[in-house]
């Protein structure tokens, strides 16, 4: 590509739209934004890109309008009768990032036209490919801000506040009243909290049905993406089978949700058996009452704190949910790209994105503690890693890198 592109960018607030737009920008290219939660109305959206004439329009998933007035009628009326090029990056799978109205689109003909899909997770490759249309794997990226620590002395002194053994930062979305007293309990529990949620589109006679499912749904012990896949298949087979085709339905476009109360349930159990090592975890006010016996402050860190905590810790943890299949989060980058040490659970992708010597990795929660161990003895080990995956992710895991391929992708396929 040799002339400079006109790119409108859906901007929703999110914390990768300051990286996309740098990326764009990193790549000569000119981006104009539009401010995604200001739209009430897809006409409103077609003005702005009449006015623009952009080459294309990027946006970070499918739902281009967060209104009451959108549905999957307008949607389908919007991408069957416009006439500008989209391109819709993934951060997430597409089953994760989509809300159920939107799910319920792609189940039929229609399909979006003039539209170049792309995803973070390999495995969405499948979901496109069903329908005919095009896709893209492109791996998500190190923030920008996180590359550029603050050498100052306010910094370093930021920075000595987080010399920590362990910690892990992120969000909860479980709100509970007291810590769980036992795994199995919490997973009952949830199991049956998570039934009723769903009982607006239940038969009342199913309900107990529901109810049973979920429980036992929830004590399972899936420990890979690909084990949790087939329980939740198998999880929809047994209830689908006994209640109406619309239930069932519906029960299948929630598997997202399902996906995430399951995911975190898990990382609530690993932190608890995790307390024996003093790990601190910050995030959401919402993980005191997730810890038992925790005393330590979990709010919410600024941007320069979060920085200082990736940089000041031995040992980051990362968990991944298990809407990701094979593909890499984003914090395992942000870490490295801080100077920090991640340790994060296995995806087949992390094979194609960095050596062994440059991220270290666990497959099981006994790995993880031998290895929790290792490193907080080994700290010259760890630092070379850190140095080794730190260049790793400035070479070829900034949004500079992403942007050209998602770039080149897009005239290639639009013939710009």
């Amino acid at each position: 590509m040799s002339r400079k592109l006109r790119i409108a960018f859906l901007d929703f607030g999110e914390r990768w739209s300051r990286s996309i737009k740098v990326g764009i920008t990193q790549n000569g290219h000119e981006v104009i934004e539009i401010l995604g939660y200001k739209l009430n109305s897809f006409q409103e959206l077609i003005d702005a890109l009449d006015q623009i004439q952009p080459d294309f329009c990027l946006s970070r998933n499918f739902y281009l309008i967060n209104s009451p007035q959108t549905n999957e009628q307008t949607y389908k009326d919007f991408f069957q009768n416009q006439k500008h090029r989209f391109v819709v990056w993934y951060h997430d799978t597409v089953e994760f990032n989509d809300p159920p109205f939107l799910l319920k689109l792609w189940q039929s003909p229609p399909y979006p036209q003039s539209t170049l899909f792309m995803s973070v997770e390999a495995s969405d490759r499948s979901f496109f490919s069903q329908r005919g249309l095009p896709f893209v794997h492109l791996p998500i990226a190190a923030g920008e801000h996180f590359f550029h620590l603050r050498r100052s002395p306010s910094f370093e002194q930021l920075k000595t506040k987080f010399d920590l053994d362990i910690t892990f930062v992120g969000s909860q979305i479980i709100e509970l009243e007291s810590p769980p007293d036992t795994h199995q309990n919490f997973a009952s529990a949830l199991g049956e909290g998570y039934a009723q949620s769903l009982y607006d589109f239940v038969e009342t006679d199913h309900q107990a049905l529901f109810t049973d499912e979920m429980v036992k749904f929830f004590n399972s012990d899936f420990r890979t993406p690909k084990e949790f896949r087939s329980g939740l298949s198998r999880l929809i087979q047994t209830i689908g089978e006994q209640v109406s085709t619309d239930t069932a339905g519906n029960l299948s476009i929630d598997r997202g949700r399902l996906n995430s109360f399951y995911s975190w349930m898990r990382l609530t159990n690993l932190l608890n058996d995790l307390r024996k090592f003093d790990i601190r975890v910050y995030g959401s006010e919402l993980w005191r009452n997730s810890l038992c016996d925790y005393i330590h402050d979990t709010r919410s860190l600024s941007e320069d704190e979060l920085v200082a905590c990736y940089a000041g810790s031995k040992i980051n943890l990362h968990f991944t949910k298990y809407h990701f299949s094979t593909g890499v989060h984003e914090r395992p980058y942000n870490i490295l790209a801080a100077h920090g040490f991640p340790l994060t659970d296995y995806r087949e992708e992390l094979e194609e994105l960095f050596q062994e010597d440059e991220i270290a990795t666990y497959g099981s929660q006994e790995e993880l503690e031998d290895k929790i161990n290792f490193f907080l003895k080994n700290d010259r080990l760890r630092r070379e890693m850190i140095e080794r995956g730190h260049l790793r992710v400035k070479a070829d895991h900034t949004y500079k890198t992403r942007l050209e391929k998602l770039i080149d992708q897009a005239c290639q396929f639009f013939g710009l």
